[in-house]
């Protein structure tokens, strides 16, 4: 099986690998530890959650979470839960050879949240999930799935049909038979032969739509950065109410296929 991507690496493995850890120091360890918990958690944690664990002293533990607010490897939300912040995803983002583009990302989506007053993200592939790492928000944005830090299931966004592709179509059926699941609207594609066909031709044009599939008023539009080996590396990705998107969707496709071909283009050039 080829993918055209590599997946995430999950805290630890940009620490060191695991057959390293036993030879860090104590602190760095609980450092890889506490990230990839938070990374993995099936909940979003709080600090007692953290701490019970992987067996903290609270006095220590919370030196630790102090320590990876500033590199921005943690951010405490404002109900006090714990997720990772976006320094774990620029790091995140140069393992997956972006890390020399991270500069250039933010004027980018800036730009492309300037032009629509819409909501602008980067989004990698992480296994077979959707994984935002960059947004900006529009002043008039709603809440749908934007958060840095969020993963959805592939065949919910119109990014999940550019990012994920196997050289044998027998491989990507088995990915997508486990990774394709029911979304809350009950409008995400499932039926393997129609989402298969729905990612080639997303692929084949340079784009993707989806519309309602994650919740019903909300629509995304999404276009591949390729590097310069042709493998799509990350996607550019439009968020929006599916109103705003049906007044003026091929002006929106084309806004934002030209914000990922200059992230595809400098891309390129940074070889």
């Amino acid at each position: 099986m080829a993918w055209a991507m590599p997946t995430l690496p999950i805290a630890s493995t940009w620490i060191t690998c695991s057959s390293q850890m036993e030879t860090l120091a104590k602190s760095t360890r609980r450092v890889a530890e506490i990230l990839d918990y938070v990374a993995q958690a099936p909940v979003v944690p709080t600090s007692r959650d953290i701490f019970e664990h992987l067996d903290l002293p609270r006095s220590s533990g919370y030196d630790l979470l102090t320590g990876l607010l500033q590199p921005r490897y943690l951010q405490r939300r404002t109900d006090g839960h714990w997720i990772l912040g976006k320094g774990i995803y620029e790091l995140a983002l140069s393992r997956l050879g972006l890390g020399r583009l991270a500069e250039q990302i933010a004027p980018v989506l800036l730009a492309l949240q300037e032009e629509t007053q819409e909501t602008a993200q980067l989004v990698v592939l992480h296994e077979t999930q959707v994984l935002v790492t960059h947004t900006y928000y529009s002043p008039r944005s709603v809440l749908m799935n934007t958060e840095v830090g969020t993963v959805m299931p592939i065949n919910w966004t119109a990014a999940g049909g550019l990012l994920i592709k196997c050289a044998e179509e027998s491989s990507l059926r088995r990915i997508l038979a486990v990774a394709a699941r029911p979304s809350p609207t009950g409008r995400a594609v499932t039926d393997l032969d129609r989402l298969i066909s729905n990612m080639t031709e997303a692929q084949r044009r340079g784009y993707a739509v989806e519309s309602g599939e994650a919740r019903l008023e909300a629509a995304s539009i999404a276009a591949p950065v390729i590097d310069a080996q042709g493998h799509c590396v990350a996607a550019v990705s439009l968020a929006l109410p599916i109103a705003r998107m049906q007044n003026c969707q091929d002006t929106l496709v084309s806004t934002v296929r030209a914000a990922a071909t200059k992230l595809s283009q400098r891309l390129a050039a940074r070889k």
